[in-house]
C-alpha cells in the first residue's frame, strides 16, 4: 500500500500547481515576459536620461567660464551676434524684365561686436512697409505693411553666401503684383533671431521702388 501511494505522487509531480491554478512552467513564463517588460522599459528611460544630460551639459558648455590657463582674454571678447548692414547692391529688382520691380533682394552681413563677419544660427523675419499719403497734412500717416516673409531656420542657412565678393545671406521678398500708388518708397527691415542666444537684432532699408 505505501509503495502505491509514492509511486502515485510520484508520477503526479509534474501536475503540481503553485499559486492557485497557475501552472509552475506557465508562470516561471509570466515572471520572465515581465521581466523583459520592465528591462526594455529600464534601458527606454536610461537612454533618454543619456540624451537629456548630454543635452543640458551641451547648454551648460555654452556658459562655461574661461578656462584659468586663457589669459588676456575677456568674456567680452568672444565673438557674439550683435549688428546686420546691407551690401550696396541690396535692393529692387526686376526678375520679370517688364519694368516693375517685383523683388526685394537683401545681401545681409551679420556682424559680431567688433563689426567683424560671424555666422548665425537661427531664423529671420523681412517686411516691407510704406507710408500711405495721409488726407489731413497735419496727421502723420502710420506704416502699412506691403509684404512679409519669414525664413525658417533650414531657409535662413541656406541663404549664406560665400565667394570671391565675400560672405553674406542673400534674402529676398517677393512685392504684391498690385500695389498701392504711393508704394513707391518702401522701408524694408530684417529681423534676425540668433538660436544660441536668443536675441532677435533688427535692421533696416530705404528704397524706391518702379511701378
Amino acid at each position: 500500500m505505501t509503495m502505491v501511494l509514492l509511486i502515485s505522487v510520484i508520477g503526479c509531480k509534474s501536475n503540481i500547481r503553485v499559486g492557485g491554478y497557475t501552472p509552475v512552467d506557465k508562470q516561471l513564463d509570466d515572471l520572465r515576459e515581465k521581466n523583459f517588460q520592465l528591462q526594455a522599459e529600464v534601458d527606454k528611460l536610461e537612454k533618454n536620461l543619456a540624451a537629456r544630460v548630454a543635452e543640458i551639459d551641451e547648454l551648460k558648455a555654452r556658459n562655461l567660464p574661461l578656462p584659468k590657463s586663457v589669459e588676456g582674454v575677456r568674456p567680452d571678447d568672444l565673438p557674439r551676434f550683435a549688428s546686420i548692414t546691407f551690401g550696396r547692391y541690396s535692393g529692387p529688382i526686376d526678375t520679370h524684365n517688364d519694368g516693375k520691380d517685383d523683388t526685394v533682394r537683401l545681401y545681409c552681413d551679420t556682424l559680431d561686436q567688433k563689426g567683424r563677419l560671424i555666422p548665425v544660427a537661427g531664423s529671420a523675419l523681412l517686411e516691407a512697409t510704406y507710408l500711405p499719403v495721409s488726407p489731413d497734412a497735419d496727421i502723420k500717416a502710420k506704416p502699412v505693411t506691403l509684404a512679409r516673409r519669414a525664413y525658417t531656420p533650414t531657409e535662413f542657412s541656406d541663404a549664406y553666401r560665400s565667394g570671391m565678393t565675400g560672405s553674406h545671406y542673400t534674402l529676398e521678398l517677393t512685392l504684391p503684383t498690385e500695389m498701392p500708388e504711393a508704394a513707391t518708397k518702401l522701408t524694408v527691415s530684417v529681423a534676425i533671431t540668433d538660436a544660441s542666444t536668443g536675441k532677435t537684432t533688427t535692421a533696416s532699408i530705404d528704397m524706391n521702388v518702379k511701378r
